[in-house]
């Protein structure tokens, strides 16, 4: 009497669906494991802002500056000439999206 090949493929799909579920739940506690490892050496992700907080004031001092008809005083793009970084940079100082501080 031949065995039908249909109870080893089962057997065969249920060992592959428990071996990826080990490896899935492997590579999460270990991405976790990084997580708290990397917060615990100060790594905290991401990059570090381009301008300080005295900087931001500055900018933000520049930028509401007017001249004596009521023009501004300076341009966004003077103003990140000044700091060495892109009109965006700028812009976002100014819009308050990146108040970490």
């Amino acid at each position: 009497m031949a065995l039908s090949p249909r109870p080893v493929q089962s057997v065969v799909s249920l060992h592959h669906a428990w071996d990826s579920a080990r490896k899935r739940e492997a590579r999460a506690a270990k991405s976790l494991r990084q997580q708290r490892g990397h917060g615990a050496r100060g790594r905290t992700g991401g990059q570090k802002p381009k301008l300080g907080p005295r900087q931001v004031k500055l900018a933000r001092d520049m930028y509401e500056e007017k001249t004596p008809d009521g023009k501004r005083a300076h341009t966004v793009q003077h103003i990140a000439d000044e700091f060495g970084v892109t009109r965006p940079t700028i812009y976002r100082h100014l819009t308050g999206s990146n108040d970490k501080h």
